[in-house]
Parts: structure tokens; C-alpha cells; sequence
């Protein structure tokens, strides 16, 4: 079959058009998803006071990721943190919550005891993978540490003061 010059620039200009409708739907749906957490970074006005969508389903908690993904059942929000240098891009899709849960799982993962946040005691206490911990003193548990976790932990405490200005207040 024959196809003209004129009918296959043709073809090619809908392709396009149809790429860039999908690229450009999804640019939006990400930018909208960011604005509110991305703070005075970048130049856009703060909208620190903008709180993500918690959702809460029997399957597991959504309010650690800004796309509502549930927490897999091995209930691990970093499942790689002792193994993998996570980059910004990957941890941008955490809640503020999720970035202040990641880095106390960290601990959580190398004996750390919580003794002080009801919060993270009950969350951790839920996780098959917790034993409880053998110490709530965060050096010796620190110690503990390979470089990934370390390097980790310091680029999640970055994230946490540039896009929300501090901690996130747990109970």
C-alpha cells in the first residue's frame, strides 16, 4: 500500500499532538500535586499551611505518599533505605508525614526503642518487621548505621527544612 508524503506528515503531526496532550495532562497533574508542599523553593509562594490528603483504607496507610500509594504490605515506606542511595526525585513523593515516618523507620530498622512519640510507638509496634527495638539512644543506634541509611537520613532531614521549614509535629 502506498501512503503519501502528505498523509504521513500528517500521521506524524497527530502522533505529536496526541503525545504532547498526554505529556502535558500529566506535567499539569504533577505540578499540581507539588505546588503546595514545594514551599518558597523554586520561587513559588509558600502554601506551608496546604496539608496533604490523609486516606486511610484497611489495606494500609495512604498518607505517607503524596499519590495516596498505600504502604505495601511488607510495611516498609523505604523498603531499600540499607541498600540504596534514594535521590530527591524518589523522595519527593512523600508526604511531609512520609519523610518524617521514613527517616524514624531507619531508626526503627536498627534497634531504635520509642519511647517518647505515642505515634511512632504504635505505628512501628504494627510492623511485623519491628522487634521493638533494644535502645532509645539515638547514637548508639546511629552507630549502627551503613552509609546508605546515614546518607539517606541526611538528604530526608534536607528535604523535610527546604519544602516544609522543620519537622513534622507528631503526637
Amino acid at each position: 500500500m502506498f501512503i503519501s508524503e502528505r498523509k504521513k506528515k500528517i500521521a506524524g503531526i497527530i502522533c505529536l499532538f496526541i503525545v504532547c496532550a498526554a505529556a502535558s495532562e500529566r506535567a499539569a497533574a504533577v505540578t499540581e500535586q507539588y505546588i503546595g508542599h514545594i514551599g518558597g523553593v523554586c520561587g513559588i509562594p509558600e502554601h506551608n499551611d496546604v496539608q496533604p490528603q490523609t486516606l486511610s483504607t484497611a489495606e494500609g496507610d495512604s498518607s505517607f505518599y503524596l499519590d495516596g500509594t498505600i504502604v505495601p504490605d511488607n510495611g516498609y515506606i523505604l523498603p531499600n533505605s540499607d541498600i540504596h542511595y534514594y535521590t530527591i526525585e524518589e523522595l519527593t513523593k512523600l508526604t511531609h508525614k512520609g519523610v518524617r515516618y521514613a527517616i524514624n523507620e531507619i531508626y526503627a530498622e536498627n534497634g531504635y526503642t520509642f519511647t517518647q512519640k505515642k505515634e511512632l510507638k504504635k505505628y512501628f509496634g504494627a510492623q511485623s518487621w519491628y522487634n521493638g527495638g533494644d535502645t532509645s539512644d539515638q547514637n548508639l543506634v546511629k552507630s549502627r548505621m551503613n552509609d546508605y541509611e546515614i546518607q539517606n537520613i541526611d538528604l530526608l532531614l534536607k528535604l523535610e527544612n527546604e519544602l516544609w521549614g522543620g519537622e513534622y509535629q507528631l503526637d
